[in-house]
Protein backbone atom coordinates (compact mmCIF):
# COMPACT_ATOMS: atom_id res chain seq x y z
CA UNK A 1 0.00 0.00 0.00
CA UNK A 2 3.01 2.62 0.95
CA UNK A 3 4.73 1.83 -2.41
CA UNK A 4 1.31 2.66 -4.07
CA UNK A 5 0.92 5.59 -1.99
CA UNK A 6 4.70 6.73 -3.31
CA UNK A 7 3.79 5.62 -6.66
CA UNK A 8 0.48 7.60 -7.14
CA UNK A 9 2.72 10.91 -5.31
CA UNK A 10 5.50 10.59 -7.91
CA UNK A 11 2.98 10.56 -10.75
CA UNK A 12 1.25 13.28 -9.87
CA UNK A 13 4.26 15.19 -8.78
CA UNK A 14 5.48 14.18 -12.77
CA UNK A 15 2.27 15.44 -14.07
CA UNK A 16 2.50 18.70 -11.98
CA UNK A 17 5.65 19.21 -13.21
CA UNK A 18 5.14 18.26 -16.51
CA UNK A 19 2.36 20.63 -16.81
CA UNK A 20 3.91 23.65 -15.05
CA UNK A 21 6.93 23.22 -17.91
CA UNK A 22 4.48 22.66 -20.85
CA UNK A 23 2.66 26.35 -19.58
CA UNK A 24 5.72 27.99 -18.71
CA UNK A 25 7.31 26.61 -22.68
CA UNK A 26 3.77 27.65 -24.02
CA UNK A 27 4.08 31.61 -22.83
CA UNK A 28 7.42 32.10 -23.78
CA UNK A 29 6.65 30.94 -27.27
CA UNK A 30 3.66 32.20 -28.00
CA UNK A 31 3.35 35.61 -29.86
CA UNK A 32 3.44 38.56 -27.57
CA UNK A 33 1.23 41.09 -29.35
CA UNK A 34 -1.71 40.08 -27.52
CA UNK A 35 0.44 39.94 -24.10
CA UNK A 36 1.87 43.74 -24.80
CA UNK A 37 -1.38 45.31 -25.53
CA UNK A 38 -4.00 43.17 -22.98
CA UNK A 39 -1.07 43.20 -19.84
CA UNK A 40 -2.67 46.17 -18.43
CA UNK A 41 -6.21 44.94 -18.69
CA UNK A 42 -6.05 41.93 -16.79
CA UNK A 43 -3.33 43.56 -14.68
CA UNK A 44 -6.03 46.51 -13.65
CA UNK A 45 -6.56 46.99 -10.00
CA UNK A 46 -9.77 49.17 -10.72
CA UNK A 47 -13.65 48.99 -12.22
CA UNK A 48 -13.24 49.72 -16.53
CA UNK A 49 -16.51 51.81 -17.15
CA UNK A 50 -15.92 51.49 -20.90
CA UNK A 51 -14.83 49.04 -23.37
CA UNK A 52 -14.37 49.94 -27.12
CA UNK A 53 -14.39 47.15 -29.43
CA UNK A 54 -14.06 47.06 -33.26
CA UNK A 55 -11.70 47.58 -36.29
CA UNK A 56 -8.38 49.53 -36.95
CA UNK A 57 -10.74 52.03 -36.86
CA UNK A 58 -11.39 52.07 -32.93
CA UNK A 59 -7.86 50.52 -32.15
CA UNK A 60 -6.23 53.79 -34.04
CA UNK A 61 -8.99 56.56 -33.05
CA UNK A 62 -10.24 56.34 -29.11
CA UNK A 63 -7.81 56.87 -26.93
CA UNK A 64 -8.32 55.60 -23.38
CA UNK A 65 -5.35 57.31 -21.67
CA UNK A 66 -6.35 60.72 -23.32
CA UNK A 67 -10.43 60.28 -21.61
CA UNK A 68 -8.58 59.27 -18.10
CA UNK A 69 -6.24 62.46 -18.43
CA UNK A 70 -9.27 65.10 -19.74
CA UNK A 71 -12.45 63.56 -18.13
CA UNK A 72 -11.05 60.95 -15.38
CA UNK A 73 -13.04 58.02 -17.64
CA UNK A 74 -11.47 54.46 -17.11
CA UNK A 75 -11.36 52.40 -20.41
CA UNK A 76 -9.81 49.98 -22.36
CA UNK A 77 -9.88 49.01 -26.06
CA UNK A 78 -9.73 45.81 -27.66
CA UNK A 79 -10.39 47.21 -31.30
CA UNK A 80 -7.64 45.70 -33.29
CA UNK A 81 -7.35 45.14 -36.95
CA UNK A 82 -9.80 43.53 -39.54
CA UNK A 83 -11.74 42.22 -36.23
CA UNK A 84 -15.09 41.55 -36.79
CA UNK A 85 -18.75 41.69 -35.38
CA UNK A 86 -18.86 37.87 -34.84
CA UNK A 87 -15.82 38.25 -32.91
CA UNK A 88 -16.70 40.73 -30.97
CA UNK A 89 -19.67 39.57 -29.48
CA UNK A 90 -17.66 36.26 -28.53
CA UNK A 91 -14.64 38.22 -27.17
CA UNK A 92 -17.50 40.52 -25.17
CA UNK A 93 -18.59 37.24 -23.32
CA UNK A 94 -15.41 36.60 -22.31
CA UNK A 95 -13.32 39.70 -21.45
CA UNK A 96 -16.78 40.97 -19.17
CA UNK A 97 -15.92 38.06 -16.80
CA UNK A 98 -12.44 40.01 -15.69
CA UNK A 99 -14.46 43.61 -15.99
CA UNK A 100 -17.40 44.31 -16.23
CA UNK A 101 -17.97 47.76 -17.88
CA UNK A 102 -21.11 50.37 -17.98
CA UNK A 103 -20.74 50.83 -21.95
CA UNK A 104 -19.64 49.25 -24.54
CA UNK A 105 -18.86 51.30 -27.91
CA UNK A 106 -18.48 49.02 -30.75
CA UNK A 107 -17.36 50.20 -34.25
CA UNK A 108 -20.14 49.15 -36.72
CA UNK A 109 -17.07 49.67 -40.07
CA UNK A 110 -17.21 46.32 -42.03
CA UNK A 111 -20.44 45.36 -42.29
CA UNK A 112 -19.68 44.20 -45.91
CA UNK A 113 -15.98 44.15 -46.47
CA UNK A 114 -15.58 40.34 -45.26
CA UNK A 115 -18.62 39.09 -46.64
CA UNK A 116 -16.39 38.04 -49.10
CA UNK A 117 -14.00 36.21 -47.07
CA UNK A 118 -14.63 32.63 -46.07
CA UNK A 119 -17.77 32.06 -44.27
CA UNK A 120 -17.95 36.56 -43.80
CA UNK A 121 -17.06 36.15 -40.36
CA UNK A 122 -13.29 36.20 -40.82
CA UNK A 123 -10.49 37.17 -42.94
CA UNK A 124 -8.37 34.06 -43.95
CA UNK A 125 -5.12 36.36 -44.45
CA UNK A 126 -5.52 38.18 -41.54
CA UNK A 127 -5.36 35.14 -38.84
CA UNK A 128 -2.39 36.63 -36.76
CA UNK A 129 -4.60 39.49 -36.30
CA UNK A 130 -7.44 37.78 -34.86
CA UNK A 131 -4.82 35.67 -32.82
CA UNK A 132 -3.74 38.95 -30.80
CA UNK A 133 -7.31 39.44 -29.79
CA UNK A 134 -8.11 36.05 -28.67
CA UNK A 135 -4.96 34.43 -27.27
CA UNK A 136 -5.23 36.76 -23.92
CA UNK A 137 -8.41 34.66 -23.43
CA UNK A 138 -8.47 32.09 -21.13
CA UNK A 139 -9.90 28.44 -22.51
CA UNK A 140 -13.55 28.36 -21.52
CA UNK A 141 -16.84 27.38 -22.99
CA UNK A 142 -17.39 30.74 -25.08
CA UNK A 143 -14.19 30.49 -26.60
CA UNK A 144 -15.02 27.22 -28.05
CA UNK A 145 -17.97 28.39 -29.36
CA UNK A 146 -16.05 31.34 -31.18
CA UNK A 147 -13.41 28.62 -32.37
CA UNK A 148 -16.57 26.49 -34.35
CA UNK A 149 -18.77 29.37 -34.74
CA UNK A 150 -16.28 32.06 -36.17
CA UNK A 151 -13.17 29.80 -37.54
CA UNK A 152 -15.37 26.86 -38.25
CA UNK A 153 -13.75 26.68 -42.12
CA UNK A 154 -10.59 26.99 -40.86
CA UNK A 155 -8.21 23.88 -41.12
CA UNK A 156 -6.17 25.26 -37.97
CA UNK A 157 -9.10 26.83 -35.83
CA UNK A 158 -8.00 24.79 -32.51
CA UNK A 159 -4.99 27.28 -32.77
CA UNK A 160 -7.27 29.80 -31.33
CA UNK A 161 -8.60 27.17 -28.42
CA UNK A 162 -4.98 26.36 -27.12
CA UNK A 163 -2.32 28.51 -29.06
CA UNK A 164 0.84 26.57 -28.31
CA UNK A 165 -0.36 24.69 -31.83
CA UNK A 166 0.58 27.53 -33.56
CA UNK A 167 3.53 28.87 -31.60
CA UNK A 168 5.27 25.14 -30.50
CA UNK A 169 7.84 25.60 -33.36
CA UNK A 170 8.75 29.33 -32.97
CA UNK A 171 12.17 28.51 -30.92
CA UNK A 172 14.10 30.39 -33.91
CA UNK A 173 12.33 33.34 -33.70
CA UNK A 174 12.81 34.34 -30.40
CA UNK A 175 13.69 37.60 -29.09
CA UNK A 176 14.47 39.68 -26.38
CA UNK A 177 11.11 41.16 -26.02
CA UNK A 178 10.36 37.45 -25.84
CA UNK A 179 11.67 36.96 -22.31
CA UNK A 180 10.75 40.67 -21.41
CA UNK A 181 7.80 42.52 -23.08
CA UNK A 182 7.56 46.05 -23.19
CA UNK A 183 3.55 46.51 -22.53
CA UNK A 184 1.96 48.94 -24.37
CA UNK A 185 0.91 52.18 -22.19
CA UNK A 186 -1.53 53.12 -24.35
CA UNK A 187 -4.32 50.35 -22.69
CA UNK A 188 -5.15 48.18 -26.01
CA UNK A 189 -5.18 51.34 -28.24
CA UNK A 190 -2.38 52.29 -30.91
CA UNK A 191 -2.16 56.06 -31.95
CA UNK A 192 -0.85 56.69 -35.59
CA UNK A 193 1.91 58.98 -36.06
CA UNK A 194 2.47 60.14 -39.43
CA UNK A 195 0.41 63.36 -41.97
CA UNK A 196 -0.79 61.47 -45.13
CA UNK A 197 -1.54 63.63 -48.35
CA UNK A 198 -4.50 65.87 -48.11
CA UNK A 199 -6.76 62.93 -49.82
CA UNK A 200 -10.11 64.50 -50.18
CA UNK A 201 -12.49 64.47 -47.47
CA UNK A 202 -15.71 63.15 -49.58
CA UNK A 203 -19.15 64.17 -47.83
CA UNK A 204 -21.59 63.02 -49.27
CA UNK A 205 -24.91 64.94 -50.17
CA UNK A 206 -27.33 62.08 -50.61
CA UNK A 207 -27.31 58.51 -49.90
CA UNK A 208 -28.22 55.12 -51.22
CA UNK A 209 -30.13 53.35 -48.29
CA UNK A 210 -28.82 49.83 -48.18
CA UNK A 211 -30.23 46.72 -46.80
CA UNK A 212 -28.05 45.23 -44.11
CA UNK A 213 -28.57 41.46 -45.29
CA UNK A 214 -24.61 40.37 -44.73
CA UNK A 215 -22.95 37.84 -42.12
CA UNK A 216 -21.64 40.43 -39.69
CA UNK A 217 -24.75 42.80 -39.85
CA UNK A 218 -26.42 39.31 -38.51
CA UNK A 219 -24.54 39.97 -35.20
CA UNK A 220 -25.83 43.33 -34.68
CA UNK A 221 -28.87 42.00 -32.49
CA UNK A 222 -27.04 39.37 -30.50
CA UNK A 223 -24.58 42.35 -29.34
CA UNK A 224 -27.76 43.87 -28.19
CA UNK A 225 -29.16 41.08 -26.35
CA UNK A 226 -26.16 40.18 -24.46
CA UNK A 227 -25.35 43.63 -23.39
CA UNK A 228 -29.07 44.41 -21.95
CA UNK A 229 -29.00 41.09 -20.50
CA UNK A 230 -26.55 42.23 -18.53
CA UNK A 231 -27.41 45.50 -17.83
CA UNK A 232 -24.50 46.90 -20.07
CA UNK A 233 -25.23 50.00 -21.89
CA UNK A 234 -24.50 49.42 -26.04
CA UNK A 235 -23.24 51.88 -28.35
CA UNK A 236 -22.67 51.53 -31.68
CA UNK A 237 -20.48 53.93 -33.28
CA UNK A 238 -19.23 54.54 -37.26
CA UNK A 239 -15.77 56.20 -36.64
CA UNK A 240 -14.18 58.99 -38.72
CA UNK A 241 -12.61 57.74 -41.50
CA UNK A 242 -11.53 58.46 -45.39
CA UNK A 243 -13.61 55.54 -47.12
CA UNK A 244 -15.60 54.20 -49.67
CA UNK A 245 -19.11 55.31 -51.18
CA UNK A 246 -20.52 52.11 -50.16
CA UNK A 247 -19.18 52.64 -46.54
CA UNK A 248 -20.89 56.14 -46.74
CA UNK A 249 -23.86 54.62 -47.63
CA UNK A 250 -23.85 52.60 -44.61
CA UNK A 251 -22.78 54.81 -42.11
CA UNK A 252 -26.25 56.73 -42.58
CA UNK A 253 -28.06 54.12 -43.85
CA UNK A 254 -27.81 52.72 -40.27
CA UNK A 255 -29.66 55.64 -38.67
CA UNK A 256 -32.70 54.91 -39.53
CA UNK A 257 -31.89 51.02 -38.92
CA UNK A 258 -30.53 51.44 -35.37
CA UNK A 259 -33.88 53.79 -34.64
CA UNK A 260 -36.06 50.44 -35.72
CA UNK A 261 -34.35 48.27 -33.44
CA UNK A 262 -34.14 50.78 -30.90
CA UNK A 263 -30.44 50.11 -30.74
CA UNK A 264 -28.30 53.58 -29.63
CA UNK A 265 -26.20 54.64 -32.71
CA UNK A 266 -23.38 57.21 -33.20
CA UNK A 267 -22.60 58.16 -36.84
CA UNK A 268 -19.33 60.08 -36.63
CA UNK A 269 -17.94 59.65 -40.08
CA UNK A 270 -17.75 63.46 -40.24
CA UNK A 271 -17.29 65.83 -37.49
CA UNK A 272 -16.58 69.36 -38.04
CA UNK A 273 -13.31 69.02 -36.41
CA UNK A 274 -11.66 66.58 -38.56
CA UNK A 275 -9.29 67.71 -41.42
CA UNK A 276 -8.47 65.67 -44.09
CA UNK A 277 -5.11 67.79 -43.82
CA UNK A 278 -4.17 67.21 -40.54
CA UNK A 279 -6.19 64.69 -39.34
CA UNK A 280 -5.68 61.82 -41.35
CA UNK A 281 -2.03 59.52 -41.28
CA UNK A 282 -0.19 58.39 -44.72
CA UNK A 283 -2.53 55.53 -45.47
CA UNK A 284 -5.01 58.56 -45.78
CA UNK A 285 -7.43 56.25 -44.29
CA UNK A 286 -7.41 56.19 -40.25
CA UNK A 287 -6.92 58.98 -37.93
CA UNK A 288 -3.75 59.74 -37.22
CA UNK A 289 -2.57 61.39 -33.69
CA UNK A 290 -3.85 64.81 -33.59
CA UNK A 291 -7.09 63.38 -35.19
CA UNK A 292 -7.31 60.87 -32.73
CA UNK A 293 -7.20 63.26 -29.84
CA UNK A 294 -10.32 64.99 -31.44
CA UNK A 295 -12.32 62.46 -31.31
CA UNK A 296 -11.50 61.05 -28.58
CA UNK A 297 -12.40 63.82 -27.06
CA UNK A 298 -15.51 64.11 -28.51
CA UNK A 299 -16.23 60.41 -27.33
CA UNK A 300 -15.48 61.86 -23.67
CA UNK A 301 -18.32 64.32 -24.14
CA UNK A 302 -20.69 61.69 -25.24
CA UNK A 303 -19.65 59.16 -22.75
CA UNK A 304 -19.79 61.69 -19.80
CA UNK A 305 -23.16 63.62 -20.80
CA UNK A 306 -25.33 61.33 -22.28
CA UNK A 307 -24.15 57.87 -19.78
CA UNK A 308 -23.12 59.83 -17.03
CA UNK A 309 -19.45 58.19 -16.41
CA UNK A 310 -17.70 59.18 -13.72
CA UNK A 311 -14.68 61.02 -13.13
CA UNK A 312 -12.29 58.79 -10.84
CA UNK A 313 -9.55 61.20 -10.92
CA UNK A 314 -8.10 61.90 -7.55
CA UNK A 315 -10.52 59.26 -6.21
CA UNK A 316 -8.79 57.00 -3.80
CA UNK A 317 -7.98 53.73 -5.32
CA UNK A 318 -6.97 55.10 -8.70
CA UNK A 319 -3.41 56.49 -8.32
CA UNK A 320 -2.34 53.17 -10.78
CA UNK A 321 -4.24 55.38 -13.78
CA UNK A 322 -1.93 58.45 -12.73
CA UNK A 323 1.16 56.37 -12.48
CA UNK A 324 0.12 54.60 -16.16
CA UNK A 325 -0.64 58.29 -17.94
CA UNK A 326 2.79 59.09 -16.60
CA UNK A 327 4.34 56.60 -18.57
CA UNK A 328 2.24 56.96 -21.18
CA UNK A 329 3.32 60.88 -21.23
CA UNK A 330 6.83 59.47 -21.36
CA UNK A 331 6.11 57.41 -24.38
CA UNK A 332 4.38 60.50 -26.31
CA UNK A 333 7.36 62.46 -25.43
CA UNK A 334 10.21 59.72 -26.94
CA UNK A 335 7.79 59.64 -30.22
CA UNK A 336 8.57 63.44 -30.96
CA UNK A 337 11.93 63.36 -29.88
CA UNK A 338 12.45 60.24 -32.41
CA UNK A 339 10.42 61.72 -35.10
CA UNK A 340 12.07 63.44 -38.43
CA UNK A 341 9.50 65.42 -40.65
CA UNK A 342 8.85 68.91 -39.91
CA UNK A 343 4.54 67.86 -40.44
CA UNK A 344 4.52 65.03 -37.97
CA UNK A 345 6.26 66.33 -34.83
CA UNK A 346 3.95 69.70 -35.09
CA UNK A 347 1.19 67.01 -35.62
CA UNK A 348 2.50 65.09 -32.44
CA UNK A 349 2.01 68.10 -30.08
CA UNK A 350 -1.15 68.96 -30.90
CA UNK A 351 -1.64 67.76 -27.58
CA UNK A 352 -2.50 69.88 -23.81
CA UNK A 353 0.25 68.80 -22.28
CA UNK A 354 2.13 70.10 -24.65
CA UNK A 355 3.55 73.99 -25.48
CA UNK A 356 5.46 75.00 -29.01
CA UNK A 357 7.55 77.33 -29.86
CA UNK A 358 7.67 77.84 -33.59
CA UNK A 359 10.78 80.45 -34.75
CA UNK A 360 11.47 79.98 -38.25
CA UNK A 361 13.38 82.81 -41.14
CA UNK A 362 11.20 85.29 -42.27
CA UNK A 363 12.48 84.16 -45.52
CA UNK A 364 11.79 80.98 -45.75
CA UNK A 365 8.96 80.32 -47.99
CA UNK A 366 8.30 76.94 -47.30
CA UNK A 367 7.48 78.03 -43.70
CA UNK A 368 5.00 80.41 -45.30
CA UNK A 369 3.38 78.76 -48.55
CA UNK A 370 3.63 75.38 -47.29
CA UNK A 371 -0.14 74.46 -46.77
CA UNK A 372 0.07 71.51 -44.77
CA UNK A 373 2.65 73.50 -42.81
CA UNK A 374 0.28 75.81 -42.27
CA UNK A 375 -2.27 73.98 -41.04
CA UNK A 376 -0.44 71.90 -38.92
CA UNK A 377 0.79 75.47 -37.31
CA UNK A 378 -3.00 76.71 -37.25
CA UNK A 379 -4.20 73.38 -35.96
CA UNK A 380 -2.01 73.50 -32.35
CA UNK A 381 -4.13 76.98 -31.65
CA UNK A 382 -3.33 78.92 -28.84
CA UNK A 383 -0.44 76.24 -27.59
CA UNK A 384 1.92 77.52 -29.99
CA UNK A 385 3.84 80.65 -30.27
CA UNK A 386 5.05 81.62 -33.69
CA UNK A 387 8.38 83.85 -33.70
CA UNK A 388 9.98 85.55 -36.73
CA UNK A 389 14.24 85.42 -36.14
CA UNK A 390 17.02 86.52 -38.60
CA UNK A 391 20.00 84.22 -39.24
CA UNK A 392 18.71 81.29 -36.99
CA UNK A 393 20.64 79.01 -35.38
CA UNK A 394 20.30 75.35 -34.48
CA UNK A 395 23.07 73.91 -32.45
CA UNK A 396 25.92 76.17 -33.89
CA UNK A 397 24.17 75.38 -37.31
CA UNK A 398 22.00 77.60 -39.60
CA UNK A 399 18.51 77.03 -40.11
CA UNK A 400 15.84 77.65 -41.41
CA UNK A 401 12.65 76.08 -38.74
CA UNK A 402 13.46 75.30 -35.15
CA UNK A 403 10.76 73.64 -32.82
CA UNK A 404 10.95 73.49 -29.65
CA UNK A 405 8.06 71.63 -27.55
CA UNK A 406 7.57 71.92 -24.12
CA UNK A 407 5.62 70.16 -21.09
CA UNK A 408 2.83 72.60 -20.73
CA UNK A 409 3.04 72.23 -16.89
CA UNK A 410 6.44 72.35 -15.82
CA UNK A 411 7.44 74.61 -18.72
CA UNK A 412 11.07 72.44 -19.60
CA UNK A 413 11.64 71.56 -22.61
CA UNK A 414 10.89 67.84 -23.95
CA UNK A 415 12.31 68.43 -27.56
CA UNK A 416 13.99 71.06 -29.71
CA UNK A 417 14.59 69.95 -33.85
CA UNK A 418 16.25 72.42 -36.12
CA UNK A 419 15.45 72.05 -39.94
CA UNK A 420 17.51 73.09 -42.90
CA UNK A 421 14.97 73.82 -45.68
CA UNK A 422 15.98 72.44 -48.82
CA UNK A 423 14.59 71.78 -52.74
CA UNK A 424 13.32 68.56 -50.95
CA UNK A 425 11.63 70.09 -48.27
CA UNK A 426 12.96 70.46 -44.87
CA UNK A 427 15.52 68.06 -43.29
CA UNK A 428 16.62 67.93 -39.40
CA UNK A 429 19.85 69.10 -38.54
Amino acid sequence: MKNRIKRGAGCVCFLGLTTLMLYGTSKLLESKKAVVKYHEFYDCDTDIDVIFMGTSHMYNSLLPQELWDEYGITSYNWGYSNCTLPEDYYILQDIVKEHKPKVVVVDIFGLFEYEKYVNGKYRDDRIEQQHVQFDMIPPSLNKYRAMNDVFGPYEGKWDFMFDFLMYHNRWEKLKEPDFEPEYSTEKGAEYLKGVGDDAEYYRAQEFEQLEFNTVCAGYIQPIADFCSENDIELLYVFNPCLTNVENINAAYSLDSYMEEKGIAYYNALYLEEISSVTDFCSDSDHLNYSGAVKYTRRMGDVLKEQYGIEDHRGEEGYASWDESYARYLEYKIQNIQETENVHDVLMLSADDDFKVNLQFDPSCSFALEDTRFVALVQNLGSSIEVIPVNDLKYEENSCQILITVMNSETGEIVAQQGYAVGDDGPARL
